[in-house]
């Protein structure tokens, strides 16, 4: 697990601290304070494919366009990512270097490291047929939980923009003869399991795989008793199957069907509710991140108050037994409340729960431990 977080120059944060972190770790604060930043930081350091992590990172706040490039003029345009908003006051010039670094419960240190270099400071090991020098080049370090194993030079345009089929091509030239050692590299760091679920939730594709992953074991179980807090009549859950095609990127409610005692026919889980599809991904990401670290954007989005309660039993429970630490974002005081509710009945050590209040013009956040949160319930104090 993590114990504590570090960040500089990350998009809003010049510099901060998440410290101390607990098993449950919940982040409260005012709009565009830089919670679902810290959640992507995570992202960022605790990615096995930094690349990817990079590439989701962006997409997932359309800090992108759909540019020409300007070596390959007889092709379709391409999106090119916009990585100056990554960098805090989406500074790119040379010398100007982004850092999350983590210290873990077993004595390991990873960090990850983007520097903007000049061109003289590409690696030879870069030299791509068909590639022109460019006038900068993004840097991206990855230290400890190593994907690769050697940092990776990646050549931004004049504009800072990082083409998506560079992106795509890079890696694969780079490992060609190192895919040996960074299977090596990657098994010895044993690279934590890490699940992003954003305020609107997972999309089809990403539902559909993680039900897949879970299909007939254990926990399908599971996931099925945390749906039947909010309909207790429902008895199984199944795929959908390829009679149904969707986009794989798109977020509408679909992909997975129901059987509901009394019903001789099953019912698409997009008739359910938007409660029931909120609690279905929440069930799904935390079962597929076993042994590793779930993210969530928003945690409460789509439930009723009176349900806050039995979701934040069934995150406690599933995280300690399937050794699952989570880091979730938040608006609503009935959120933070339920959680130490769930914290007084015993559903987890006092210790364990951490809500942290997060200020954009301090370094640090402001942490409430579990008996601070059941106090401030009692006295109906505000944490947020």
């Amino acid at each position: 697990m993590l114990k504590t977080l570090s960040i500089e120059n990350f998009r809003c944060f010049k510099r901060f601290e998440l410290n101390p972190l607990g098993r449950i770790n919940l982040l409260v604060g005012a709009n565009n304070s830089g919670k679902s930043s810290i959640l992507e930081a995570i992202y960022l350091l605790l990615n096995p494919n930094p690349l990817n992590g990079l590439y989701e990172v962006c997409i997932g706040r359309n800090e992108y366009s759909i540019e020409e490039d300007s070596r390959k003029l007889d092709q379709r345009p391409t999106r090119q990512l916009h990585i100056a908003h990554l960098l805090y006051n989406h500074d790119l010039s040379l010398g100007t270097s982004l850092k999350i670094a983590t210290s873990l419960t077993d004595g390991t240190q990873p960090q990850l490291t983007l520097t903007v270099l000049n061109q003289d400071n590409l690696q030879e090991s870069f030299d791509l047929d068909g590639f022109e020098p460019l006038s900068e080049t993004l840097k991206l370090e990855i230290n400890s939980l190593a994907y690769l194993a050697k940092p990776l030079d990646l050549r931004l345009s004049a504009q800072g923009m990082l083409s998506l089929e560079d992106l795509r091509r890079f890696p694969r030239q780079v490992t060609r003869d190192q895919v040996t050692r960074d299977q090596e590299l990657h098994q010895q760091s044993k690279a934590i399991q890490v699940q992003l679920m954003r305020t609107l939730g997972l999309s089809i594709g990403e539902t559909t795989d993680l039900f897949d992953k879970i299909s007939l074991t254990p926990e399908e179980d599971l996931v099925t008793k945390t749906l039947q807090t909010i309909e207790p009549r429902l008895q199984r859950i199944a795929s959908e199957g390829s009679t149904r095609r969707y986009p794989s990127d798109s977020f509408v409610r679909g992909g997975l069907k129901v059987r509901l005692e009394g019903q001789d026919q099953p019912i698409p889980i997009g008739s359910m509710g938007e409660g029931m599809w909120r609690m279905l991904g929440l069930a799904l990401a935390i079962v597929n991140a076993k042994d590793g670290v779930l993210l969530v954007d928003e945690i409460d989005t789509g439930l009723h108050f009176t349900a806050m309660g039995e979701m934040w039993r069934m995150i406690c429970q599933t995280a300690q037994d399937l050794n699952v630490q989570v880091f979730a974002t938040t608006h609503s005081r009935d959120c933070w409340q339920s959680l130490a509710e769930v914290v007084q009945e015993g559903g987890l050590e006092a210790e364990q729960v951490f809500v942290h209040r997060i200020h954009p013009d301090r370094e640090a956040s402001v942490p409430f431990d579990g008996e601070e949160l059941a106090i401030a319930t009692e006295q109906d104090l505000e944490v947020r």
